[in-house]
């Protein structure tokens, strides 16, 4: 029987419920039908010697993981038929080629700016209404917001732990809490910007 390739891709190996589940998947997968490999986004963490010897472990240089971080939100508005008019900022210049094959037919209208300040700028030059998610004293719970059906938005995306920068909140028009109840208050970018664009494209694309 020939063998066939199986690829797992997780961000590290620390002691955790996921890392556990996968080694145990791993450890059920029977040699003679997989070649069984793992995609670490970073190579590190507790149960790296866990892995067994005869799985091929790869880590994912920095460009890879950044197209992972920033590909996904960009899928996500390209699937809604949201209108896509910018890459992001601070975007290693190596990999906007990568983003604009990801816009498809918006790709010649996907713009990049140097700093997140002045792609807020040009969007509010463009009337839009800049919309930061963030946990701050004056958020608005996600569920609350209702988009107005003529107006045009802008959704900004912060890091996971360090959330978006203090002068991208004060420049923003708004900030929009996602309600979380578990003991972990925090979302990576792709999972935050697609739970955002949906609510966006529940409101303003019924059916």
């Amino acid at each position: 029987m020939k063998r066939r390739s199986i690829i797992f891709c997780i961000n590290y190996m620390h002691t955790g419920g996921v890392e556990k589940s996968l080694l145990s998947l791993i450890d059920a997968l029977p040699r003679d039908a997989f070649d069984i490999h793992i995609a670490l986004m970073q190579h590190k963490g507790e149960l790296l010697g866990s892995i067994p010897a005869d799985v091929t472990v790869h880590t994912l240089h920095r460009v890879e993981r950044e197209k992972a971080r920033l590909g996904f939100p960009l899928r996500h508005a390209r699937d809604l038929g949201g209108p896509l008019s910018y890459l992001a900022a601070k975007l290693r210049g190596t990999l906007i080629p990568y983003y604009r094959h990801i816009l498809g037919d918006a790709r010649d209208i996907a713009r990049h700016f140097e700093s997140t300040a002045d792609a807020i700028a040009d969007l509010k030059s463009r009337d839009y209404t800049v919309c930061a998610l963030e946990q701050v004293k004056e958020s608005i719970d996600l569920r609350d917001f209702r988009p107005c059906g003529s107006g045009r938005y802008a959704i900004v995306a912060g890091h996971e732990v360090h959330g978006v920068d203090p002068t991208v909140v004060d420049a923003a028009d708004v900030c929009l809490e996602i309600p979380q109840f578990g003991t972990k208050h925090s979302l990576n970018v792709s999972v935050s910007t697609g739970i955002a664009l949906w609510h966006f494209f529940t409101a303003l694309m019924p059916r």
